[in-house]
């Protein structure tokens, strides 16, 4: 048995050869899909041709600390993967042999070392074996002769016939599309009697369509913002003619239009692709259906065979071909509850699109694609339990998906179940290498790169998505990145867009709140908040803003008003998530300022509404600076266990609590290097549906830190790095933050430590301004004042 091959660069193989150096795997020179996994699993086996490597070598190299996530099914799904990158077969092995509940082999006849210069591994794959022929006889190889004569000429003819319909179809392909035209989809027109069809089978179709790199579907946020210009209530059905003026308006190429139709007790699907200039068919696909269980699998057979003639390539159509019933659901009546659920979804309606993805997962509990878009809408509400509950299901169901859905759903896990962000960026990095028509990843990215306080990243991301998919959304992402970034003369350019692009003005909302507070405009706030009024999700939210906008400015009392109402909002809508978050929030604010009794209150009713992730930092946090340091050092322990992978549990909110406790032990050197951790994220300021105060807690926990030990210089560079970022404070879903006012505080301490009493008068005299209306029994507020008077 041949030992280890020292590895090179590259390693070829049959036609892929495998880079080592960029993590590629390339076929014929053309870059093949490939999920991190999987490759390192095709990188182990190659790395020992001819060799069994066992499941558990596989686990101790790969899956060592991976404890998260069920190893068995992670490891058939990336040899499943791998095969099917490979063109390979557990059946008939050319490259992956599997030794049933052992291991696997790869496939090799001899292995050529690299000579010379050559950095390329060359491993010959073994050939089929064939059966060796008998001898023959004088007699018979006469006939035979003349037998080879025959097939001789028969093989030229047909060579002679395959390079005329190749020259046809070059002559054809030459009107198809090609991977840069935009591609609209029409509604499939329901000729039936059966509503089952109407919608549902428009969703199927562009599943199947979709799991190509090769098409640009017009996305439909930029379809309905186009349909409204001209006219159109985006909920009218999308006719060809219709869909020839969409194609026509935004530069498009072609539109994809349906039909099914009964004849008999059969079922007639049509399908064809329109030139939306001249209005000639490019493509055109027909088949009878013998059966309504039968109509999704047919829908997928003619989509595949109108994608080749629309110029898709074969390789491409090979690698890309998840047969439809298997990549969504073999149930028409789920995939029509979920075609309802998505058009809820892309209208920015989460707490409608929850019910009818429900529904589709009751009808199918296998629906990989239901659960993560129900994990989605449960997110968009501030519900991370069953976000990552359901996004998790999708996770284990992923072979239930195309190869685009898949990476789609990998990527989500990383970013909102397991929480690993660096493992989200090569996610989603993947995904726009292998679909750069795709345009989500950059939506994804965006957010993940402000959950790590890198905004330029996060602006370029957002610009170019916004440039891609024009939305109310995309444009207040865009606008909360400038207000992050404290450019608030371009984010109030950019939102004076929104009028002609016939956004929707409700989306943008908090970001017209938070240039209110950071312009400190209060007149400008209240109009923004009664605007609210009657849409229950935006003015739950601005209800939580306002609360931070009153505790930031001292008014505990009337804070806690508006926290109520929007507990109850939240919970009037079996929003308990939301709700806990809110009191948690609540409770780290009270905490801030003294109000220990308060903080202890409202953080042992968030832990018995959820105990999410956010829910435990933030109430840990609450309890440690309240004084309870068994029950802060109890949730940071659950914490860390809950969620070892996760990038801003372990590098700031953990260490944040473990810092607090530090302080409250009367150990501040210590909570100094335990932030050490942190200094990475420290700035980052997660998206959500409000508040919950976890934004800057290193920095300013630092801070105090450096004032325990009477190091007034440190303490005033912790303290003037948030004051300089105030765009963090005020800015989408905060417009408030209780560190950035207590950060002048904290900065007139320092100056006093340092001896500079001006500076530290300056300080002061902003903080008491900036509580000028504050409640008069807040401990904080006393402690300012009393310290101010000495300092006459």
């Amino acid at each position: 048995m041949p030992g280890t091959v020292q590895s090179p660069p590259a390693i070829s193989f049959g036609r892929f050869k495998l880079d080592l150096t960029s993590g590629e795997l390339r076929e014929d020179g053309q870059n093949v899909a490939l999920p991190p996994k999987a490759f390192a699993v095709l990188k182990a086996l190659v790395e020992r041709p001819g060799e069994v490597v066992t499941r558990e070598d596989l686990r101790a190299r790969l899956w060592a600390a991976d404890t998260f996530v069920e190893f068995e099914d992670s490891l058939n799904h990336a040899v499943n993967k791998l095969r099917h990158a490979l063109g390979d077969s557990a059946e008939a092995p050319r490259f992956i042999e599997t030794l049933p509940r052992f291991g696997y082999r790869f496939i090799v006849q001899k292995v050529e070392e690299p000579t010379g210069g050559a950095s390329t591994l060359e491993i010959a794959v073994e050939p089929s074996r064939r059966l060796e022929e008998p001898p023959t006889s004088a007699v018979q190889r006469g006939p035979m002769k003349r037998r080879r004569i025959w097939v001789a000429l028969s093989f030229a003819v047909l060579v002679l016939l395959i390079l005329i319909t190749g020259v046809f179809m070059h002559k054809q392909r030459a009107q198809a599309v090609t991977e840069k035209d935009i591609v609209v989809l029409a509604d499939f027109a329901n000729k039936t009697s059966d509503p089952v069809f109407t919608g549902t089978l428009r969703q199927g179709l562009l599943v199947q369509m979709s799991q190509s790199p090769f098409f640009n579907f017009l996305p439909a946020s930029q379809m309905n913002a186009t349909l409204q210009y001209m006219g159109h209530d985006p909920q009218d059905p999308l006719t060809d003619d219709l869909a020839r003026q969409l194609c026509q308006r935004n530069q498009g190429k072609a539109y994809i239009a349906g039909s099914i139709a009964t004849l008999g007790t059969q079922y007639v699907l049509d399908l064809k692709a329109v030139n939306c200039s001249t209005g000639d068919v490019l493509a055109q696909q027909q088949t009878q259906v013998a059966r309504k269980e039968d109509v999704i699998r047919a829908l997928g057979e003619q989509a595949t065979l109108l994608r080749g003639k629309l110029g898709e390539s074969l390789g491409s159509i090979r690698k890309f071909d998840v047969p439809l019933e298997q990549a969504t659901t073999t149930s028409l009546e789920a995939l029509q509850a979920y075609t309802v659920g998505m058009g809820h979804l892309i209208r920015s309606d989460s707490q409608s699109a929850m019910i009818p993805f429900q529904r589709a997962i009751e009808l199918d509990p296998e629906f990989a694609m239901a659960y993560l878009r129900l994990g989605s809408a449960y997110g968009n509400l501030g519900q991370t339990g069953l976000m990552e509950e359901n996004i998790g299901n999708a996770y284990s169901l992923r072979s239930r998906s195309t190869e685009a859905e898949d990476l789609r759903i990998e990527a989500a896990y990383y970013m909102n179940v397991n929480g690993d962000l660096y493992k989200a960026i090569e996610a989603y990095k993947l995904i726009q290498s292998v679909y750069p028509q795709a345009d989500y990843p950059h939506n994804l990215l965006g957010a993940i790169y402000r959950d790590l306080g890198q905004y330029d990243e996060a602006l370029l991301e957002d610009q170019e998505y916004h440039r891609r998919r024009p939305s109310g959304m995309s444009l207040g992402n865009l606008a909360g990145d400038l207000i992050n970034l404290g450019r608030l003369e371009e984010a109030e350019k950019l939102l004076a867009e929104h009028e002609a692009l016939h956004l929707n003005r409700q989306l943008l909302l908090p970001q017209y709140y938070s240039l209110g507070f950071l312009r400190h405009d209060s007149q400008q706030m209240q109009k923004i908040a009664m605007s609210a009024a009657g849409d229950p999700g935006m003015e739950r939210q601005l209800l939580a803003v306002q609360a931070d906008t009153e505790a930031y400015q001292g008014r505990f009392k009337r804070s806690r008003e508006f926290r109520q109402q929007a507990v109850e909002a939240c919970l009037s809508h079996s929003l308990i998530e939301s709700a806990a978050a809110q009191l948690s929030a609540a409770a780290l604010q009270e905490a801030d300022v003294g109000n220990f009794k308060e903080a202890q209150q409202l953080a042992a009713r968030s832990l018995k509404l959820a105990r999410t992730r956010r829910v435990l930092a933030a109430a840990a946090i609450a309890y440690a600076q309240s004084g309870n340091i068994h029950q802060a050092q109890t949730l940071a322990d659950d914490l860390g266990r809950r969620y070892p992978f996760h990038t801003l549990a372990n590098l700031s909110w953990i260490p944040t609590i473990r810092a607090s406790i530090a302080n409250q032990q009367g150990d501040p050197s210590r909570a100094v290097e335990t932030l050490q951790r942190a200094v990475a994220v420290e700035l980052g300021n997660p998206n959500g549906e409000m508040d919950d105060g976890l934004e800057l807690r290193p920095v300013y926990t630092r801070g105090q830190a450096y004032l325990r030990v009477h190091r007034g210089t440190e303490a005033a560079a912790e303290f003037r790095k948030i004051i300089d970022h105030p765009g963090l404070i005020g800015g989408n879903a905060v417009a408030g933050n209780t560190v950035g006012v207590l950060a002048h505080l904290g900065l007139a301490r320092a100056y006093v430590l340092q001896g500079d009493n001006a500076k530290a008068h300056a300080e002061y005299k902003q903080f008491l301004n900036l509580w000028k209306d504050a409640d008069p029994d807040v401990p904080i507020f006393q402690q300012a004042k009393t310290e101010y008077a000495a300092l006459q």
